[in-house]
């Protein structure tokens, strides 16, 4: 044989899948396979990921049987970080000291630039991880009713009209904080009386 076929049949392989001679670069690089490469071509090992069967295999591979027990343990992993994030800022509603359905308060109004850098998630796992309070970001946790009229008198709503001028935000956030603190009177979502 001459030089040139030599080293032609060199740079070609035969496909497990399809069982024709290819050149090496129709496989891919697999450096753990004699030669470097796979077994298989590239068409055929495309196919084979697509069909159904391999699809299924990797499902079963992922999950097993009981992929609604991952699913059901990912929940659980993810209210531990938020409930031990929870515990860290005190556990209770800074304004009334309830203790259900708390909520992370951007003190300073700036959590819609925050969420955009770091979502909630991250946040949380963030807080869980270092075990102490964020240094970058001021949070107070607040109960779900105080922490939407908060967020009502930032946007200059209070008791359903609209405020015009920073004293009327201020003079509103006040009463807020008088009517809950002071006589520890529970408000509604209008900031009135129950």
């Amino acid at each position: 044989m001459s030089e040139v076929t030599m080293e032609a049949q060199a740079a070609m392989r035969r496909c497990y899948g399809c069982t024709e001679a290819k050149p090496l670069d129709e496989f891919s690089c697999d450096r753990s396979k004699p030669g470097g490469r796979s077994y298989q071509c590239k068409s055929c090992k495309s196919a084979y990921q697509a069909s159904p069967e391999r699809r299924e295999q990797r499902r079963q591979y992922r999950y097993g049987d009981g992929q609604e027990a991952v699913l059901a343990e990912k929940r659980r992993y993810n209210a531990r970080v938020r409930q031990h994030a929870v515990d860290i800022y005190g556990g209770a509603c800074a304004v009334c000291g309830a203790t259900d359905g708390l909520e992370f308060d951007h003190a300073n109004g700036d959590g819609a630039e925050h969420r955009k850098a770091e979502s909630t998630k991250s946040m949380l796992l963030r807080i869980h991880r270092t075990g102490k309070r964020l240094e970058d970001v001021e949070l107070a946790l607040l109960c779900s009713r105080h922490h939407g009229m908060k967020t009502g008198v930032e946007r200059g709503r209070w008791q359903g009209r609209r405020l015009s001028t920073v004293a009327e935000l201020h003079e509103a956030l006040e009463a807020l904080l008088t009517l809950s603190r002071g006589r520890g009177v529970l408000l509604n979502s209008d900031g009135v009386d129950k």
